[in-house]
């Protein structure tokens, strides 16, 4: 990857770190909007905030790096990268105000988690840079775990 392809990739890197953020904030709003399961949708939202951090490690990393030993994957074009993040912010607001509630609130967490965004996370960038790999392996692995909850929830919610 040359150093300008870096730049870009870093740059879509930030903004994925700022879609994280927002999941974090949308569940939040979520563990109000739905007592019974807050401690779990803190969690999820910590670990999401957690990924945010380790996107914005793996910016850095690139950066530090010149993207020397890395490659593009599959391209997440930064206007796409920003409408998602407008959507999950408009998503938090409707829970907030109560226009998304009970089993809604399990099916668009399950859409998040499965995104192209989210679920494909590990095919933005190729490298075998190991602290690189260790951060998108952590969060792939998480993600995982979500979509397992968000999936057995929906089932229970009978949707």
């Amino acid at each position: 990857m040359t150093g300008n392809e870096a730049r870009q990739v870093a740059v879509t890197l930030v903004l994925m770190a700022e879609t994280e953020r927002a999941i974090g904030a949308l569940y939040e709003a979520c563990a109000k909007a739905d007592a019974d399961r807050g401690e779990v949708w803190r969690r999820v939202a910590a670990a999401e905030r957690h990924h945010a951090t380790g996107v914005g490690t793996m910016a850095t990393i690139l950066l530090r790096k010149k993207g020397e030993g890395f490659r593009v994957g599959r391209k997440f074009p930064p206007e796409a990268v920003r409408a998602f993040t407008d959507q999950v912010r408009k998503n938090e607001v409707d829970v907030k105000t109560g226009a998304i509630k009970g089993r809604v609130l399990y099916m668009i967490a399950r859409g998040l988690e499965t995104t192209l965004l989210e679920d494909r996370f590990y095919e933005f960038v190729a490298t075998e840079d190991e602290a690189f790999r260790k951060l998108a392996d952590r969060i792939v692995a998480e993600t995982r775990e979500h979509q397992t909850l968000m999936q057995a929830w929906v089932a229970a919610a009978g949707a």
